[in-house]
């Protein structure tokens, strides 16, 4: 992370500083309003994104964020305007006409319901075209996308989790609109297969070798992505230390639901969850 700061950093911090440097006229010493203005721009669109995403997103979620910051324009145009018509010392002027410009923006972004977390999972990002069930209007699509039951609806920092219910005991786990795992037959097989099998081919290459106890250290193995759980609950069946490199916690959060559709293991601490991007993670994973 640092490598790539240390490439951006120089020539954004030089663009940033090209427009105030051009408002200063010969023989100024001072900087005009103008660039005044750019500079305090850009530090605050860098600090607005590092809020947003540290802050506003794993807190509040993409609605909560979207109204907190539209609350808050509301509010800097409502204080702009009462500024000049509130009567006092200025110290006190500001203060006031802020806290009423955004209290009332917040109230009026959060009292609308524009936000349908159903039309959210949809996934049109990925599928521009309508569904052959919706021929008709906006509303008939809204409808479609209101069937069903939703379990579970996080916004983090990464993605967007959810789990739906399709039917009963079908549980559908979803990222960002797309379905990655689900309760159905055969992708509950598919899952699992992919923790047994890999297990399986490592016992018959190592069918030579002495029979291991719980005594010996385990065997490692490595999965990238928790989804449901299903398919590192499965490696660790045969016995081996499992390491389970998993970026977004609402994932594990959301697998709960799932546990009900999977026996419990007799060693959970077989199972070691390592919460990061696997791609810096592995790096310090002794091989």
């Amino acid at each position: 992370p640092a490598c790539p700061l240390a490439l951006a950093g120089p020539p954004l911090a030089l663009l940033s500083a090209l427009l105030p440097l051009a408002f200063l006229g010969p023989g100024n010493s001072r900087a005009s309003p103008s660039a005044w203005l750019y500079a305090s721009n850009a530090a605050a669109s860098a600090l607005g994104g590092l809020v947003a995403g540290l802050a506003l997103l794993p807190r509040l979620g993409l609605s909560g964020g979207l109204q907190a910051l539209a609350g808050l324009g509301l509010g800097l145009a409502v204080w702009g305007i009462l500024s000049g018509f509130l009567q006092g010392p200025a110290w006190l002027r500001a203060p006031a006409s802020a806290l009423a410009g955004f209290s009332l923006g917040l109230g009026l972004c959060r009292g609308s319901s524009f936000w349908n977390p159903k039309l959210m999972l949809t996934g049109t990002y990925m599928r521009p075209q309508p569904p052959a069930e919706v021929q008709g209007s906006f509303r008939e699509f809204e409808r479609w996308a209101s069937q069903g039951k939703n379990l579970y609806f996080r916004d983090g920092t990464t993605a967007t989790i959810s789990v739906g219910e399709a039917g009963q005991d079908l549980l559908v786990l979803q990222i960002n609109g797309k379905t990655v795992a689900s309760t159905e037959y055969g992708d509950c097989r598919n899952q699992l297969l992919l923790g047994h099998l890999p297990a399986l081919i490592w016992r018959a290459v190592n069918a030579g070798s002495p029979s291991r106890s719980l005594a010996l250290p385990l065997p490692r193995a490595v999965v990238v992505g928790w989804g449901t759980g299903m398919t590192p609950r499965a490696l660790a069946r045969h016995p081996f230390q499992v390491s389970v490199f998993e970026i977004s916690p609402e994932v594990l959060d959301a697998s709960r639901l799932f546990e009900r559709f999977d026996s419990p293991l007799r060693h959970p601490s077989f199972i070691n969850t390592v919460l990061g991007d696997a791609r810096l993670l592995l790096r310090s994973v002794e091989t």
